[in-house]
Order: C-alpha cells, then sequence, then structure tokens
C-alpha cells in the first residue's frame, strides 16, 4: 500500500517537476504529503475487498493484519491527517488559501468510509471502482470553484 501511494505522490508531484524542469520547493513537498496520505486512504480501502483471498494467499495487507475495523479506523485519522499539510502550507503562505477547499473531500471520503461497514463484499468492488477511485475527478473542480477569479 505505502508502494503504491509512493509512486502515485512521486508520479504526480515529481515526474512533472522533472520534466518541466522545475525547481525544488516546500510547495512541493507540502503537495507530495498531501497526495501521498490520499493515495494511502486509496489503496488500503481497495484491500477491504481483498480481504478473504488476501489471507488465503497469506499477504499481509493493513485489512489481513488488523482486521477491518481497526483498518476503517485507521483510514479515519488519516484522512484527518491527509489535509494538515494544506493548511500548513497555507498558513506559511506557500499553498495557495483556496486550495483549502480540497477540505471538503473529508466529508466525501467520511462518507465511503462509513458505507464501507453496510456494503456486501461483492458490492464494495464496484463501490470502490466508482466512489474511492471518483474522488481524484473531483480535485480539479473543488480547486477551479474556490480558486478567486
Amino acid at each position: 500500500d505505502i508502494y503504491v501511494a509512493l509512486a502515485w505522490a512521486v508520479g504526480g508531484v515529481f515526474l512533472p517537476l522533472f520534466y518541466y524542469f522545475f525547481s525544488f520547493n516546500f510547495f512541493l513537498y507540502f503537495i507530495f504529503i498531501f497526495i501521498f496520505l490520499r493515495w494511502i486512504i486509496n489503496t488500503v480501502f481497495f484491500d477491504l475487498k481483498d480481504i478473504e483471498s488476501d489471507k488465503k494467499e497469506r499477504l499481509l495487507t493493513f485489512p489481513v493484519k488488523f482486521g477491518e475495523k481497526k483498518t476503517l479506523q485507521f483510514l479515519h485519522i488519516i484522512n484527518i491527517i491527509s489535509f494538515l499539510p494544506l493548511f500548513f502550507g497555507a498558513f506559511l503562505e506557500i499553498i495557495p488559501f483556496y486550495s483549502l477547499g480540497l477540505v471538503i473531500l473529508y466529508f466525501y471520503s467520511f462518507y465511503y468510509l462509513k458505507k464501507a461497514v453496510e456494503i456486501d463484499p461483492k458490492s464494495l468492488r464496484q463501490f470502490s471502482y466508482v466512489m474511492v477511485d471518483g474522488e481524484y475527478i473531483f480535485w480539479p473542480m473543488v480547486l477551479f470553484l474556490t480558486k478567486p477569479l
């Protein structure tokens, strides 16, 4: 999970940096941490649907090792913590203030984390693809709507 989240965060933040030859700055570090934590939620959540098969294959995913309840509690905590880089970055005026509009995604994630308990395991796969991966579609829309003219 950490490897996948790290790969997506590096790919989303640092690869464009190298492509366009931008210099490193604190803005990138704050965004990297935010994206990394959001992807941790995504990858661990996706492991919930495969608990039984992962147990049979003896894979030590977070849900296999700690169970569904503790995994969801962990994801709720990461959901809160993931927005701290945005708050600190905006407070330090490193990240634009309108980026705090992404905090609305906390409620979006809170919804699907709560809903995961109610859904049967077969429906959880479809739910994961639509709701969890669908979060990233909202990022540019939220930023566009919260950016001052």
